[in-house]
């Protein structure tokens, strides 16, 4: 089996490589404070790395996995909180409002987020079952043109910094 990358996945990874190396690794080590790399992600945002989970026409340039995968090896050679940063913009927060959410709220989202607009936060942990969804017990009911959220969520990635939350509820 002879696996080789496309032209296309040649290119990115070359560009987000020289961007990251020129210019996050030389400040990478601000970030061990806890401080977001919100100036690093909107760099990115303008080559399309944030939109590598937004299909196209929001935006994105929709990528698989692979291609995820590579570009984050990339970032974090140069600087590991920036490439975790970024995984939380084309990982499974977007990727769930890209696949699950209605016609009116991927409008209104996946391009801000394919810009770098929107700063993602996942609302899965739970005080006593993790983050095992099956035993999640934060539920939503819906009320006329509202949803109404009970439960309780711990360990929120990012939520000092974000701007929309997926939450996990039953």
């Amino acid at each position: 089996m002879h696996f080789r990358l496309s032209d296309e996945q040649r290119m990115l990874l070359e560009t987000v490589r020289e961007l990251a190396q020129r210019e996050f690794r030389p400040k990478a080590k601000q970030y061990l404070d806890g401080s977001f790399p919100r100036e690093n992600l909107q760099k990115l945002a303008e080559l399309g790395v944030l939109g590598m989970a937004v299909p196209k026409e929001y935006g994105g340039m929709v990528m698989g996995v692979l291609e995820t995968a590579l570009v984050l090896e990339e970032i974090a050679k140069a600087c590991y909180v920036t490439a975790m940063a970024v995984l939380g913009e084309v990982g499974v927060q977007t990727r769930i409002i890209a696949t699950f959410a209605p016609e009116q709220l991927k409008q209104r989202y996946l391009p801000k987020i394919a810009r770098g607009e929107l700063i993602l936060s996942i609302c899965i942990t739970e005080p006593d079952s993790g983050t095992d969804v099956a035993s999640m017990t934060t539920n939503t009911r819906i009320e006329g043109d509202t949803a109404v959220i009970q439960g309780v969520k711990t360990l929120i990635s990012r939520a000092e910094v974000a701007d929309l939350f997926v939450v996990f509820t039953r």
